[in-house]
């Protein structure tokens, strides 16, 4: 053990899906310890995604006691700690006695996805489109405009929340009372490690779940009022890096002051340091996650893509905002190439995708879910097409790998067109991104530089940058950059009028597809 002296470390947590992981960065953002658990599923009925709280909370404390033993540091020389959560995942409970009423219900829940139809198709919601559009029309605000685009998704937390008071008994009248309060999964572990003194989130965990107003940053009572939800349940909403209380001395041996809150994937962004107007994230692993820094700038809904909170800082008066889409399954399709048989291993598939000068002809179009399209997401069958009896096993894996990178390219050329906002360099993340192939690709295509960050945690690398700017260990944004190490830098080629010839034909395919399904 080190001899005592003055904090100079910041702990870093990121609860996802399936994995969660736990740094201690010191002052130049340098991992000195990790660990990381798996985060258990429950699939209790066909379509619900559960997780048990008491599981993941014991797996949490596990994580974090073992990574500070591992750094061999005093706990007092950790400066602050910054969560990093999966977003749109709740739970609801008894702030008396932490009594919980449910499990926590994923954000890859279907069990609301009747309610979602209920809403958009009802009277309320088609008239709060048309007045605001009215109201559009008067004062030009994109507030108004966002608003008569709204629609209820299944992915938001207030389709699942609304579900849940009305299906689970006592809930709605223990909400009014003010015996059952509601909370992302940032708000619980919050209320958890403070022992139930602070219930609050922050902008960019509010601002995903159907009840938040990202213009003027507060939950929005019209909102509220079609959902029949209780303001009183919902949590106070602070600054991404404010002060969020400190942990309990007796679970980590120190009290830890919790400084930053954030989604994972503005986390992500965070991390990665876009930081400015047109600064671009990719994150590729199981789906994939794209982010573009709109500054102050917040865009209304347009052609699948969504303005969320970027961060809002600390004694900034205005957040940054991010324009993100998603897709899903891209991790997984390597996956399915991988148990076919492929390639022998995953990181195999870039060098075998380079022993031939071109597909041969063959395109690999994904599953529409994976695409921003408004066709039904139910069809999740993807297909090979130009098969020829001189195809072999690198023209199909280099015609899978084309397709991810042919995605990011359609991505962003749909930003710039809806957003008409002129990217920078595009920093990717993920699993993909130990994939050359894919990253030079990306590169061409967008006619973009292409960086791989030496630093592959990124969503607890973001949340430590946030909590370590809040306590003083990080002087500013500037200092931040000066610290990120890339990896590799994928410069565009000169001669790319092949490759994007290739992409304007695997998108004449898609399209074709999309249109015949339509």
């Amino acid at each position: 053990m080190v001899d005592q002296e003055e904090p100079c470390f910041v702990l870093g947590l990121d609860i996802g899906t399936t994995t969660m992981t736990c740094c201690i960065y010191d002052q130049s953002c340098r991992i000195i310890s990790s660990e990381t658990a798996r985060q258990i599923l429950l699939t209790p009925k066909q379509g619900y995604f559960e997780i048990d709280p008491d599981v993941m909370w014991n797996s949490i404390l596990q994580m974090c006691r073992e990574t500070i033993k591992k750094a061999n540091i005093d706990p007092n020389r950790i400066s602050s700690m910054g969560i990093s959560v999966l977003r749109n995942s709740f739970i609801t409970w008894n702030p008396s006695d932490g009594k919980m009423y449910h499990n926590i219900i994923t954000w890859k829940d279907l069990r609301a996805s009747h309610l979602c139809h209920q809403y958009n198709s009802s009277f309320k919601l088609k008239f709060l489109r048309f007045f605001t559009k009215i109201l559009y029309y008067f004062t030009r605000s994109t507030r108004y405009l966002r608003a008569s685009a709204f629609e209820c998704l299944n992915e938001m937390a207030v389709s699942r929340l609304s579900w849940a008071l009305k299906e689970i008994p006592g809930l709605m009248d223990a909400a009014n009372r003010g015996s059952a309060i509601f909370g992302t999964v940032d708000t619980w572990l919050i209320w958890k490690l403070t022992n139930g003194s602070i219930h609050a989130t922050d902008p960019t965990n509010a601002c995903v779940t159907g009840m938040y107003d990202s213009f003027v940053l507060d939950w929005n009572p019209t909102l509220l009022y079609l959902f029949d939800v209780p303001k009183r349940m919902l949590p106070k909403v602070l600054e991404t890096n404010g002060f969020f209380g400190l942990a309990q001395p007796d679970l980590f041996g120190s009290a830890i002051p919790i400084r930053a809150v954030v989604g994972d994937q503005q986390s992500a962004t965070f991390g990665e340091n876009c930081f400015h107007l047109g600064d671009t994230k990719c994150t590729i692993g199981t789906g994939m996650f794209f982010n573009v820094n709109t500054h102050e700038r917040i865009y209304p809904p347009c052609r699948n893509l969504y303005p969320v909170v970027g961060w809002k800082l600390t004694g900034e008066q205005r957040p940054t905002y991010l324009l993100e889409t998603s897709s899903a399954d891209c991790g997984s399709l390597i996956n399915w190439a991988d148990s076919i048989g492929l390639f022998d291993k995953p990181e195999n598939s870039a060098k075998m995708a380079y022993e031939v000068p071109d597909s041969g002809g063959v395109f690999f179009l994904p599953p529409l879910s994976n695409l921003a399209t408004s066709v039904n997401h139910s069809l999740s069958t993807f297909s090979y097409i130009g098969l020829r009896p001189t195809t072999t096993k690198s023209h199909l894996v280099r015609a899978l790998l084309e397709s991810i990178s042919f995605q990011v390219k359609r991505l962003v050329d749909q930003v710039e067109s809806s957003a008409k906002i002129r990217l920078n360099s595009i920093c990717l993340n993920g699993g993909i991104a130990k994939n050359d192939f894919v990253l030079k690709l990306i590169a061409d295509l967008c006619g973009r530089k292409v960086l791989r960050a030496s630093n592959v945690e990124m969503s607890t690398l973001g949340a430590a940058l946030l909590a370590g700017l809040s306590s003083g260990l990080f002087k500013d944004l500037d200092s931040l950059k000066e610290m990120k190490i890339v990896d590799k830098c994928f410069e565009p080629s000169g001669d790319s009028l092949k490759s994007i010839d290739h992409y304007i034909l695997w998108k004449n395919e898609l399209e074709k597809r999309i249109k015949n399904v339509s």
